[in-house]
């Protein structure tokens, strides 16, 4: 063992593992923002996470073999320490600034094997030892072929990962319930916003809200489907040629679903929208009377432009724009929904071609894309009128600090109930919540903290105020007696 602990080995050791700690960090940041706005590619997730893990990793240990200055067996003992270095590493990196990172392959039991025999397998070349390059690689490949699914670690509760069919596509869906349950329970849909949401409706990489919704009310007693939107995650479709009735439909789809279930109870299965979900949730509600009940969270009562405009002034405000600024962004933004109601733009690509948009909204599309026939029918579309319509119960729920559906947008769903005697409805805003109901101090300060770098490493919980008045609603429309938590 002399030619193990050397401190030669240990310095190469050392300095392996930053090197492959480095490039995977630098990586996975790029391969995050791809994926995140560019969802087309995330159907590849977990295999081009599995390469930001290997190929650092044999590089490095190919390397340590090199340092070695051994041309035998001995010159694989600095690429095994690069590789049990690096694991640890990732491990203090997990439980001192990720320890909430819920099923993150980087940090995953196959992100760290993938780490060491990626190591072993770079310095095995080098030295030219045919079977255990073998061992490695074949390790390497059973490692990637385990299905990694979705890491539930709740306790009483039960994760499948289902495929729903909608129309002339297929959405990746997660189902979640109670692992104790004795008779058929009521069901839950949860319908993301707007934008390439994934069924967690993820934001940073700590934070999930629709994960964390999910599994608070599967542990209290109901089953949850939440999917990935056509063009997302592990869904098919082409997200950029999607409208907002393609989107309600595969809502729909995701309803009638539920309804199969033999664990669910079909006569109380409620939809629960978030942001432009509601809008979604609303359609869908207006087509099936039958469903037991409707939550929209941080809701958006406005047509488009009105909302997007509404949004913008509150950028160039809180971006300190002068009046040139501003009057050149709004003028851009005009010559956007103007070029959208006059079929200029009849596909996403017309939004970057010689007469396309502007260069900022062409960044901002790359970023958050609105195509051309999603934007339409949104301007089309009559949230208030809908909502008027509908008898079932309604509960609404905002945050005062939410500047991308501010309170006043909640109070003009409210009038129209109101308006039209709807004989079952509740409305609550609670104070210093932002939209994904997490507590900030101001409108203000959601916006600031939400474009900073840091807020990607941040921990933002739901706040369990909002929770509890879903359960306890939902609880009171389904009349059954829910699990404690």
């Amino acid at each position: 063992m002399k030619g193990v602990f050397t401190l030669r080995n240990f310095i190469i050791s050392i300095t392996g593992g930053i090197l492959i700690v480095s490039f995977s960090g630098t990586l996975f940041f790029f391969i995050f923002a791809i994926t995140k706005f560019q969802p087309v590619l995330s159907l590849f997730d977990f295999s081009v996470m599995g390469l930001v893990l290997i190929i650092p990793s044999f590089i490095a240990g190919w390397l340590g073999a090199i340092l070695s200055g051994k041309r035998h067996f001995k010159a694989l003992f600095p690429s095994i320490g690069i590789g049990l270095i690096s694991v640890i590493f990732m491990w203090i990196i997990k439980f001192t600034l990720f320890s909430n990172s819920g099923n993150l392959f980087i940090f995953s039991w196959k992100g760290m094997l993938l780490i060491v025999f990626s190591a072993i397998l770079g310095g095995s070349l080098f030295i030219r030892n045919f079977p255990l390059s073998v061992f490695c690689f074949v390790s390497i490949l059973i490692i990637s072929l385990i299905p990694f699914k979705e890491s539930i670690s709740v306790s009483g509760v039960e994760s499948e990962e289902i495929i729903i069919s909608s129309k002339d596509i297929t959405l990746g869906a997660t189902l979640t319930m109670p692992a104790n349950r004795k008779e058929k329970i009521p069901g839950i849909l949860l319908i993301p916003g707007s934008g390439p949401q994934n069924r967690d409706e993820t934001f940073g990489l700590l934070n999930a809200t629709f994960r964390e919704l999910a599994l608070s009310l599967s542990k209290n007693g109901f089953a949850v489907l939440r999917y990935d939107k056509r063009g997302a995650g592990r869904s098919t479709g082409i997200f950029t040629e999607s409208g907002l009735y393609d989107f309600a439909e595969d809502a729909e789809n995701a309803y009638l679903y539920l309804r199969t279930r033999p664990e669910i109870d079909s006569s109380k299965i409620f939809l629960i929208g978030h942001s432009y979900g509601g809008k979604v949730a609303t359609i869908v509600a207006s087509r099936h009377p039958e469903i037991a009940g409707l939550i929209l969270l941080a809701c958006v009562a406005s047509k488009e432009p009105d909302n997007l405009l509404r949004q913008h002034r509150f950028i160039a405000n809180a971006r300190g724009m002068d009046l040139d600024e501003k009057t050149k962004y709004f003028k851009e933004l005009e010559d956007w929904f103007s070029g959208v109601r006059e079929n200029k733009y009849k596909n996403y690509e017309d939004y970057f071609g010689p007469d396309g948009l502007s260069k900022n909204l062409r960044k901002l599309m790359r970023i958050n894309p609105l195509p051309p026939i999603w934007l339409q029918q949104a301007m089309e579309y009559d949230q208030l009128k809908t909502l008027s319509k509908i008898k079932i119960p309604i509960l609404i729920l905002a945050g005062d600090a939410d500047w991308l559906v501010p309170p006043s947008e909640t109070k003009l769903l409210e009038k129209v109930l109101q308006q039209s005697d709807h004989p079952d409805y509740t409305v609550k805003i609670f104070p210093n919540l932002d939209h994904r109901f997490t507590r900030v101090k101001s409108m203000e300060d959601s916006f600031n903290s939400m474009t900073s770098i840091k807020y990607l490493f941040e921990r933002h919980s739901i706040e369990p105020i909002v929770l509890n008045t879903i359960l306890n609603w939902i609880k009171k429309k389904s009349k059954i007696k829910l699990l404690l938590n």
